[in-house]
C-alpha cells in the first residue's frame, strides 16, 4: 500500500485536550480521521478499518 505523508500544526495544549498521550497522537488521529470519513460516507467500513 502506497503512503501519503502530510505534516499538521496543532497546537502545544492539542494532547492535553483531547486527553491523549503525545506518544499515541499519531494513532489517535489515523483513527479519529478513519472514523469521520466513514460517518460522512467517504470512506467504506473496510477501508476505514
Amino acid at each position: 500500500m502506497n503512503e501519503v505523508k502530510t505534516t499538521i500544526n496543532l497546537p502545544s495544549n492539542f494532547p492535553l485536550s483531547v486527553r491523549v498521550n503525545e506518544g499515541d497522537l499519531p494513532s489517535f488521529i489515523k483513527k479519529t480521521l478513519a472514523v469521520e470519513l466513514y460517518r460522512e460516507g467517504k470512506l467504506s467500513l473496510g477501508k476505514a478499518a
